[in-house]
């Protein structure tokens, strides 16, 4: 009895040093972390408008850009930006401030300009389809021939600006200023004009059916068209 007693001793004590050892010299599993989330960083407004500022002066064109509030000029004092053609269809301008550039038949289709100056700009020939441009300077601007139709020109600045044989046709210019504009020959039709600011504006040979001039002050408006409104 005390043989076998001593016996099963030894054996616990053997099994128990070996699954020691064992657990010792065993190498740790490490524990699996979860995966981390690939987060793409996005660019602050400031840097992206940067960049399309850039994108636009060097290519040109910058359809759908986002350029709100964005300061447009020449790097040199003196001289004009030269964007002639350039592509604007459908960009961000909100706030934006065009210093010296040549726009000449650029492209603003269904662009946002809100708010946006372009005084004294060259823009003849310039398409603003159905572009946003309530609020905008246009001051003094060069717009002669450009295409207006559709578009939105609530409360915009258009004094003293040539806007002969411009097409705004359908286009919203209630209470605009168009103090001293020149609107010779222009497709007015449909145009709204209510409230608008006509004084000592030139319609003359303007097509002006449909065109709404209800409480608008034509003080010293001259019209010299066949078809008077």
């Amino acid at each position: 009895m005390k043989l076998t007693a001593l016996l099963t001793v030894a054996i616990l004590s053997v099994t128990s040093h070996f699954v020691t050892t064992y657990a010792e010299e065993s190498p740790a599993i490490p524990e699996e972390k979860p995966a981390e989330e690939t987060k793409t960083e996005e660019k602050p407004p400031e840097d992206e408008v940067k960049e399309n500022i850039k994108k636009l002066i060097a290519e040109k064109k910058c359809p759908e850009c986002n350029l709100k509030d964005a300061k447009i000029r020449p790097e040199k004092k003196g001289e004009i930006l030269d964007l002639e053609d350039a592509d604007l269809s459908k960009a961000k301008l909100e706030g934006a401030k065009f210093i010296r550039v040549n726009l000449k038949n650029a492209n603003f289709t269904e662009a946002s300009l809100k708010g946006a100056k372009l005084a004294e700009t060259n823009l003849e020939g310039a398409n603003f389809e159905k572009a946003d441009l309530e609020g905008a300077n246009l001051r003094n601007a060069k717009l002669r021939t450009a295409k207006f139709p559709s578009a939105k020109l609530k409360k915009a600045t258009l004094s003293h600006c040539d806007l002969s044989e411009t097409n705004l046709e359908g286009a919203n210019l209630e209470s605009a200023d168009l103090t001293f504009a020149n609107l010779k020959k222009a497709v007015l039709k449909k145009a709204n004009f209510q409230k608008a600011k006509l004084v000592n504006a030139d319609i003359s040979d303007a097509d002006l059916e449909g065109a709404d001039f209800k409480d608008a002050d034509k003080k010293g408006l001259t019209n010299n068209t066949s078809k008077k409104k």
